[in-house]
């Protein structure tokens, strides 16, 4: 993830934009334009080496059993795409989200709680 960019400002490059890999090759100058992007965010963006950070994060995922979805996978959730604000990137753990009929998932944190996988484990797996 490139250092200041969040949800918020991710969709906005992206929607100025046209894609992910579009803010990556954009100049410095059209960054700048973006409701929120000030040169620090704009130096992150075009010093930060997508390549290898993407092959590191599918790596680690692939060693892990994570599947990675984007906004693009068809298999994001329709309802949760639907939000104001949908994640750019989920971290899946367990069944692929099309062969649960009652998903459920635990959002909002990048390590799990070790309470939390004893209870999902002991009550809907």
């Amino acid at each position: 993830m490139v250092v200041g960019v969040g949800r918020t400002l991710f969709h906005r490059l992206v929607q100025g934009m046209g894609s992910p890999r579009e803010v990556f090759l954009a100049p410095r100058n059209e960054l700048l334009r973006i409701q929120g992007i000030g040169d620090k965010v704009a130096g992150e963006i075009k010093s930060f080496d997508v390549d290898s950070a993407a092959e590191r994060e599918l790596r680690l995922a692939e060693k892990d059993g994570i599947q990675i979805l984007t906004l693009e996978s068809p298999e994001y959730s329709p309802l949760l795409k639907s939000i104001y604000d949908p994640p750019p990137i989920l971290y899946i753990e367990g069944k692929p989200l099309n062969t649960i009929s009652l998903p459920l998932a635990v959002v909002g944190t990048r390590t799990r709680l070790l309470n939390m996988e004893s209870w999902s484990q002991k009550d809907f797996v």
